[in-house]
């Protein structure tokens, strides 16, 4: 019992003198990071951020200033694609928005935030290639062909805008 008492008293006082630092561990923490499609680091350096359609508010600039079109997704595709275009007399650095597939009823299936990194010129059309959110590939787009061999359900898109990033030239 006397031994124990002494050792424990022991082990109770060494390990208040220890430093905090013989404690410490490194953690690694890796912080969420959006996913950016393109290379390009555009959006930040030289752009003017327009975040409404407020024809006042950006400089004359407003969300409308781009169009979304040529929505392509087979139900055996990995990718979807579409095409932007750049009404504004300032080049397309990038955009931000939101896509909401919906059932040919209207009911909402899915909604996903995408940011794009783009370069494109005034008055153009470019068209970008996104990884498909439908990875079981049971959905199509309603324009497009559907499947021949298997079941798959269609659906509409709608792009909702957030922020466009036009460079100041």
């Amino acid at each position: 019992m006397k031994y124990a008492f002494i050792i424990s008293t022991a082990v109770v006082l060494g390990t208040a003198l220890v430093s905090p630092e013989t404690y410490a561990r490194k953690v690694r923490s890796k912080l969420p990071v959006e996913r950016v499609y393109g290379q390009r680091d555009a959006m930040a350096k030289g752009s003017q951020a327009i975040s409404t359609d407020c024809v006042g508010c950006g400089e004359g600039y407003t969300l409308s200033d781009i169009r979304f079109s040529g929505y392509d997704k087979k139900a055996s595709a990995d990718k979807e694609s579409f095409f932007i275009t750049n009404g504004s007399d300032r080049t397309l650095t990038g955009v931000s928005f939101y896509i909401v597939y919906e059932t040919v009823d209207s009911l909402q299936l899915h909604r996903r935030w995408v940011k794009l990194d783009c370069s494109v010129a005034p008055g153009e059309t470019e068209k970008f290639d996104i990884r498909s959110w439908d990875v079981q590939k049971s959905f199509y787009y309603h324009l497009s062909e559907a499947p021949k061999r298997r079941r798959a359900s269609p659906y509409t898109v709608r792009f909702d805008p957030v922020t466009i990033y036009l460079r100041y030239e």
